[in-house]
């Protein structure tokens, strides 16, 4: 309560105190003011109320009054008795006055009369009833105080089971609140996934019904097209033509071929055709995959093997030569402590499926088979197959692929040198003749390139333990379950094993991806869908997956919240034609803006160079340049050029460089920004359009060298990753190199 004289106080009437604040017995609050001679012209009162939300609380409350007004009621009581008893003492005591002095009137006249001999006996008398009423009045005032220590005690005793129950009931309230929060939470998370689900399926829904009505205006203007009418015949002929045709691999193929000689041209479509070939060709590796006696020595291994192996496979409509080719290949295996989860969701047609299964169950005991009540997709078929494993690791295994004999002893091996948590390996693919072709030596852990590709792809290996704190596979992500857990799975842990040896097969055929990229189009969809949602768990709101022109490949894209400034670092020694075409190059083509281009010139010595250093910085403002007198040295000049910088990262360039895509400097700079990165290159070409930089290899020829080099800059599959596809270098070139001031000091 405030007023013209200050602050007043107040104490309420109708309330109790409770937690800090003060608790109404009934919706009619009052106040006593108390204004302490104060002269007040006007009040301002001003109330927090807090209204009782949950049921619990008003029930704790109701509790808490009806205590308070019992004991009220019983301090009522025992007032009322002492006051009794009081009244009671009083009236005896007043009738036993009266009556001595009544008796003191009448024997007045005798007492007077022998006053003289009988006061000593009369005084006596006055002693012991003087003494008799002290006595009397020292019990009632000993009752007394027995009731009021009694009423004191109840009193107390009543407090302390009432502050124990109170505590109690709010211990038990507060507990509720928490997990009220807890499951509000939960389910905050819950909603705000399914929104971003929803979100996506709306914007693939207009996409979609964006793509329909153009396609349907675009068949009526051929339809009603006077040619399309005329030529009906024609077509009609031709379509009969291509009947035998249809359905066979070859002529698929040649399709395949005329659509991307008509998107790319000749000389990117005679790459792709050499490229296929190769992949059809049976390979040999220096080494041989394995070999008789190190089968033989991995079978006859003493050591105690004591990591089980859960292989999960769910079968629908397995081809009865794969699966059988596919169990027995995991039988073959040198490790021996495995187990074989087989969940069948084939429909009637197919009952086949379930009885080879049961015939290896009973012959192996290690081979577990449950027939599904329904297909309930290729998550959930999945993860009825992992609930029925009980060993330390899952292995993932397509129902028509094969185990390479040693697949389990190197994951064994591997997991005993590091403790890992996920593993991989080499992969090849098996021809529709039954050859072993396309081998693909992949990389070790790269992140970067997961977010292009799911190139972790066969054989993956991951701890029980760790598939089941993730919850298995996610059913919104069909089609590409497998790369929504790998992405899952890297957020979890780092040790991420790549076991660098060939221990699958992955089978082709017209209704597989491994040999048709479009035969699922809606796996890419829901590749794309996960991999957006971990780019956004990872590196916040602004950060997204974007669809490349290539199926199952993806851009990731980090956003930048802000634009930092960018110090692009030129040296140069006269030549100053080159260099004004590479400044040209990126004043004209770059989209980023806030950029800055600091030349040093290192000891130029013509006059022409000199006059353009006058006209550059004339024409440019955001070009300067800095006179750097020392020897060449690529790493002093640089770091003499970084002292005259002021952005937030910088790029070191040749001045023999031109730009070719607009958007290279939100690209170094976007992955330069990132916590977890050192420096960034980019593809680099040479004159010819062959490959110059693609990430440095340490090893080739002695030392280090750029892989890819010479080579077509072409998107392809095996031996190794595509080329131009991002992933995780061990170094990169210094020709186009970025780094953020905050890593490099």
């Amino acid at each position: 309560v405030y007023s013209s004289a200050g602050a007043l106080r107040v104490e309420p009437e109708n309330a109790m105190e409770y937690g800090g604040k003060y608790v109404f017995l009934d919706g009619d609050p009052r106040f006593q003011i108390t204004l302490d001679g104060k002269q007040v012209t006007s009040l301002d009162i001003r109330a927090h109320v807090t209204p009782l939300d949950y049921p619990e609380q008003e029930e704790l409350l109701d509790q808490l009054f009806r205590v308070r007004e019992q004991a009220a009621k019983e301090q009522r009581r025992l007032q009322e008795q002492i006051e009794a008893q009081r009244t009671e003492h009083e009236a005896t005591l007043a009738e036993s006055q009266a009556a001595h002095e009544a008796a003191l009137a009448e024997s007045q006249a005798a007492h007077e009369a022998a006053m003289a001999e009988s006061r000593a006996a009369h005084e006596a008398a006055m002693a012991e009833s003087q003494a008799a009423h002290e006595a009397a009045m020292a019990a009632h005032q000993n009752l007394l105080e027995q009731v009021e220590r009694g009423h004191q005690a109840a009193l107390e005793k009543q407090q302390e089971e009432y502050e124990r129950k109170a505590a109690s009931q709010k211990r038990a309230h507060v507990e509720k609140i928490q997990q009220y929060d807890a499951e509000m939470q939960q389910l905050k998370a819950t909603v705000e996934d399914l929104g971003n689900h929803y979100q996506m399926a709306i914007s693939q829904r207009d996409d979609l019904t964006k793509q329909l009505e153009t396609a349907k205006y675009e068949y009526s203007v051929i339809s009603n097209a006077f040619y399309w009418k005329i030529t009906a015949p024609l077509r009609r002929l031709t379509d009969l033509l291509k009947m035998p045709f249809r359905g066979n691999r070859h002529a698929q193929l040649v399709r395949k071929g005329i659509r991307c000689l008509r998107q790319n041209g000749v000389g990117y479509t005679w790459q792709k055709l050499k490229s296929y070939k190769r992949k059809q060709t049976p390979y040999q590796t220096e080494e041989p995959i394995y070999t008789a006696q190190e089968l033989e020595s991995q079978r006859s291994d003493q050591e105690e093997q004591t990591i089980k192996f859960s292989v999960i496979v769910p079968l629908y409509n397995t081809q009865e030569s794969f699966l059988r080719e596919m169990i027995d290949s995991v039988v073959q295996q040198t490790y021996k402590n495995w187990e074989l989860c087989l969940a069948d969701g084939s429909d009637s047609d197919h009952s086949y499926v379930e009885q080879i299964c049961k015939a290896y169950s009973q012959r192996d005991g290690r081979i577990l088979y449950q027939r599904l009540e329904k297909n309930a997709g290729i998550s959930e078929n999945t993860n009825a197959c992992a609930a029925m494993a009980s060993g330390d690791y899952i292995g993932l295994l397509d129902h028509d692929d094969l185990l390479m004999p040693n697949a389990l002893y190197a994951n064994f091996q591997a997991i005993k040198q590091t403790d890992a948590d996920v593993l991989y390996s080499d992969e090849d693919h098996l021809s529709v003749q039954g050859t072993h072709i396309s081998p693909f030596f992949k990389p070790d852990w790269s992140p970067d390139l997961l977010y292009g590709q799911m190139y972790i792809c066969h054989f993956l290996v991951f701890r029980r333990a760790l598939f089941l704190e993730l919850g298995g596979f996610r059913s919104q992500f069909d089609g590409s379950q497998d790369y929504d857990l790998m992405l899952r799975l890297s957020e979890k842990t780092e040790r991420i094993c790549h076991i660098p040896r060939i221990l699958y097969s992955w089978r082709d055929s017209e209704n597989s991806t491994a040999l048709n990229a479009d035969a699922k189009p809606y796996s890419h969809t829901a590749g794309k869908a996960a991999l957006d949602e971990h780019l956004k768990r990872k590196y916040g709101p602004d950060a997204h997956a974007e669809d490349s022109q290539y199926t199952f490949v993806y851009d990731a894209r980090f956003g930048m919240t802000k634009t930092p400034k960018v110090s692009i670092i030129i040296p140069m020694k006269d030549k100053w034609e080159m260099t004004a075409e590479c400044i040209e190059s990126i004043v004209q083509k770059s989209t980023y803006e806030n950029y800055e281009i600091i030349v040093l010139d290192n000891r130029s010595e013509e006059e022409e160079t000199k006059n353009w250093f006058e006209r550059i910085t004339r024409q440019e403002q955001r070009v300067s340049v800095v006179l750097a007198d020392m020897e060449f040295n690529w790493s002093k000049l640089n770091n003499f050029g970084m002292k005259h910088a002021t952005g937030d990262v910088y790029v070191f360039l040749n001045n023999d460089t031109l730009i070719i895509s607009p958007d290279w400097l939100e690209r170094l700079t976007e992955n330069a920004c990132r916590e977890e990165i050192g420096v960034v290159g980019g593809l680099l070409l040479y004159p010819d359009n062959t490959i110059q930089h693609a990430g440095v290899v340490v090893g080739m020829g002695g030392w280090a060298d750029h892989v890819f080099k010479g080579m077509q800059p072409i998107h392809s599959v095996g031996p190794y990753v595509s080329p131009v596809i991002s992933r995780n270098a061990l170094a990169v070139t210094g020709a186009c190199m970025a780094v953020s001031r905050r890593t490099i000091e």
